[in-house]
């Protein structure tokens, strides 16, 4: 169909107590049920969406052939359903290589994992790092050789120094891989304030994607700003965390992406965890008592 312009009736949902255009849709039919049956949280204050949501009607121009009239500022929150033949769906796997965790844990696009390490030592940071280079290795490889086809894998590093580019190299070579295409396709993003870290996940992590059609994104080491920052008030802390979970669901679900977030669940973190967790049920557990690596 070509670009009809018609005025129409435009249906606006906002969360009432922050005042934030959450979608704009033509949709004829009732979207409050779908939405009051969500329990998500407004990505900017935090608001249960069923609580808050307030819908208006305006008249404006669309275009006939588009349903979803979000501007690049809106935030769609009801991704369309992603219809895929059984093979592709099997095809689209991002297996580790590991026998014992890609028999229990299946990763697909469209989804989130948490790979958390339980106790703050040097043995589970090194074997953290060690799964996440192996991720983003494995994630450029081409699906007939186990990978995710992706032509760019996103590293959003939390705490500075968590990407490992040398455990990368060892990997491509023991995968074959020429090594400079493979560093070329690992796009790093270093953080070293909390501010930074929010800003490049909500502001421009989405803009990212859209140019670089990356299916993965890496989250290393989440919460190591948010406790070795001493003026951090725990209130505030929890707030940024809730809009970085909710604004990365949506990267996730508007770019039909994998994403996967590292962090050390300590006597310190367990209070930030326990957010992230509540919201994300795939879960790769590295710990020094029993068996080494536990998947969920």
């Amino acid at each position: 169909m070509g670009n009809q312009h018609t005025n129409q009736q435009l249906l606006k949902y906002y969360c009432s107590k922050c005042d934030t255009l959450l979608k704009t849709t033509t949709d004829g039919f009732d979207i409050d049920s779908r939405f009051s049956n969500l329990k998500e949280e407004c990505p900017y204050c935090g608001s249960l969406i069923s609580k808050t949501l307030r819908k208006e009607e305006v008249y404006g121009t669309a275009t006939t052939h588009s349903m979803d009239l979000s501007s690049s500022s809106s935030l769609c929150l009801l991704p369309s359903p992603q219809i895929q033949t059984a093979y592709e769906q099997f095809s689209n796997r991002l297996t580790f290589g590991i026998e014992k965790v890609d028999s229990i844990l299946q990763l697909t696009s469209g989804e989130t994992v948490c790979i958390v390490s339980t106790d703050n030592n040097n043995y589970n940071k090194y074997a953290n790092n060690i799964l996440l280079s192996r991720l983003c290795v494995r994630a450029i490889m081409s699906n007939r050789q186990g990978g995710f086809n992706s032509h760019k894998v996103i590293f959003v590093d939390g705490a500075g120094n968590t990407s490992d580019i040398y455990q990368c190299v060892n990997f491509a070579r023991q995968y074959g891989l020429n090594i400079k295409k493979t560093l070329q396709s690992i796009v790093v993003s270093r953080s070293f304030t909390i501010y930074q870290l929010v800003n490049i996940i909500i502001n421009e992590l989405p803009k990212v994607l859209q140019l670089s059609g990356a299916k993965v994104i890496v989250i290393g080491n989440l919460l190591s700003l948010f406790v070795n920052d001493p003026q951090v008030q725990i209130k505030g802390a929890i707030s940024l965390i809730r809009q970085i979970v909710n604004a990365l669901k949506m990267c996730i679900n508007n770019n039909n992406t994998l994403c996967v977030i590292s962090f050390c669940c300590s006597n310190n973190t367990k209070m930030y965890a326990r957010i992230i967790l509540e919201r994300i049920y795939k879960c790769i557990e590295i710990t020094t008592s029993g068996s080494p690596i536990k998947a969920k």
